[in-house]
């Protein structure tokens, strides 16, 4: 089968990490305010969290449909389990 599902779990976590870190640096929200800025990094850290686990989602999905190209499957696996871990790890702690 065509990659698919294996490009789209690099593509769209990378994707949007770059669009998300430009509009957190070019956000007028929060100008002056520690609160406003820190609060839209936090949302900056949510989303690519999120999207990460989006690219998980995908990467798994490549691998059982048995697309070509098994290796950006098991590259999307382990670079977003790099990114989702400490989130994870940072929600879950007490």
């Amino acid at each position: 089968m065509k990659p698919f599902w294996n490009i789209l779990a690099l593509a769209v976590p990378l994707t949007v990490a770059a669009l998300g870190a430009i509009l957190t640096v070019t956000s007028r929200s929060g100008t002056g305010d520690f609160a406003g800025r820190l609060g839209n990094g936090v949302l900056f850290v949510l989303a690519v969290g999120a999207t990460c686990l989006v690219g998980e989602v995908a990467a798994v999905v490549s691998l059982v449909r048995g697309e070509r190209h098994a290796w950006l499957a098991i590259l999307g696996l382990i670079l977003n389990l790099i990114i989702i871990s400490p989130i994870a790890a940072i929600l879950m702690s007490d």
